[in-house]
Formats: C-alpha cells, structure tokens, sequence
C-alpha cells in the first residue's frame, strides 16, 4: 500500500520461487536484517497454507519517502512478479513495524499478485475496492492482528454519504488514476469541487467493510478462498453496507 498504484504485466525475471532480495549495502537496515528475515520466512510459510504463492520477488529497500507515515513502512506491486517494500529506519518503534506491520504488509502485497495474475488489472473502483478489501482481510487472517486504520477511517455518517457515491460510480468503466488516487488516498479530483473531496482512504475503509459484510453473510468461508471471486460478486454487500449504516446514529 502506498501513495499511488502502478502494476505492470511484463516480467522482470525468471523466478521459481518467492524470494527476498535484500540491499547489497544494508546501511541503516544492517541491524534489522535478521528480523526481517526471520519474518518473512515466517510469513512465507503461513501464507502457503493457505494460498499458492510463487515466482515472486520481494525487494527491500530503505526508502521512507515511500513509506506510510503513520507506520513507517510502505509496500507496492511492482508487476506480477515484484514487490518493493520500503522501511523508514528512523520510525519509532522500528522493531515493532518490522514484526507486526512487515508480515501484514507481505499478506496484502502477495494477495495482491495473486489477484492480479488471476483478474487481471481492476478496471473500476468496485474491483478496486474488492481487491483492496480483501487483501486487507487476508492480512488479518494470516497475522491474526487488528485491522489497520485505514480500514475503519470512516464512521459511519462518512460510510452511508460515500457508499452511496462509490454505488453511482463504481461500475464506471473510465476508472482512471486520478479516480483512484481520489478514492484511496483523499487527493482532489479536478472535476470533483472542494466540497465533495473524498476522505482518505475512504475506499479502503468500503472495501474492507463490504468484505466484511460478506464474510458474514458466509460463516465459514475463508478470505483466503476468495482471491479469484469477480468484484460483482460483492456488489449486493456494498448495498448493504449502505443501507445498515442509515440505521446507526452517530
């Protein structure tokens, strides 16, 4: 997860297997590269029990300006085959973000590929906030750790005002960058006016609950079993989501 979404279809190299590529000159890593080892080993192996992962580099990198700030850390797919994940070694609490936020991180951008090479890329924000949705549920089940702020930044006033708004737009096959960048990240749409700027992470947070609404209506079914389920299959959970939200007050 980072501030912009850029995937390419074109592989880089010829991989076998998931594989973590680590800076040659460690620097301020140095002291960390055993953690960050152990942890994704550790990921790798509870991943592959639930999902079949392979032909997947992971780059490391110390690069904070790609990071989260509130979690010192930041991921994205580069392609198919590829993910760069960015620490910010001065963030407080490194260790902590390096044993709780690196695994999580891992689930969602490995979930991510393998939706992408299943679906392909999303064409509308529905797919986008599916994909995103589920990849954050998929880090939970694999970590067993809280969801991240991003996934609940919009009470529920927030979730009724933009669920009905993502509802007109979301099957809206012009889906660009900007659009996306508006929806995920609360950046200003040119033909969008102040007043209507979208909050960020507004499509995080929907797609989160929109899977969340499913997995409801489905007890028993894992998130892990959904990597390859077409968006529209969720569509009737984002109505809900709506539509449960005019009944609380707050």
């Amino acid at each position: 997860m980072t501030s912009e979404t850029t995937v390419s279809f074109e592989r880089e190299s010829s991989l076998v297997n998931v594989n973590l590529d680590l800076p040659q000159t460690p620097g301020r890593l140095e002291s960390y590269i055993a953690d960050i080892e152990r942890n994704f080993e550790q990921t790798l192996s509870r991943v592959r029990e639930k999902i079949d992962i392979a032909d997947i580099d992971v780059v490391v990198r110390d690069n904070p300006r790609r990071t989260i700030p509130e979690i010192g850390i930041g991921g994205r797919v580069v392609n198919t085959h590829r993910i760069d994940i960015d620490f910010d070694p001065e963030f407080e609490h490194f260790t902590e973000v390096i044993n709780k936020q690196f695994p999580g991180l891992l689930a969602h951008e490995w979930h991510h590929c393998l939706r992408f090479r299943k679906l392909g890329l999303f064409r509308n924000l529905l797919q986008a906030m599916v994909h995103e949705g589920l990849a954050d549920h998929f880090s939970c089940e694999i970590t067993g750790l809280d969801p991240q702020p991003w996934d609940k930044a919009l009470n529920p006033k927030q979730i009724r005002k933009f669920g009905k708004r993502a509802l007109k737009e979301c099957r809206n096959e012009k889906y660009n960058n900007d659009d996306h960048n508006a929806w995920f990240f609360g950046c200003s749409q040119r033909r969008f006016s102040r007043k209507a700027k979208i909050p960020r992470w507004a499509g995080y947070t929907l797609g989160y609950t929109v899977i969340e609404e499913y997995l409801k209506r489905n007890p028993g079914v894992e998130v892990s079993e959904l990597y390859d389920v077409d968006a529209e299959e969720f569509y009737d959970c984002l109505e809900a989501i709506v539509k449960d939200s005019q009944n609380i007050k707050k």
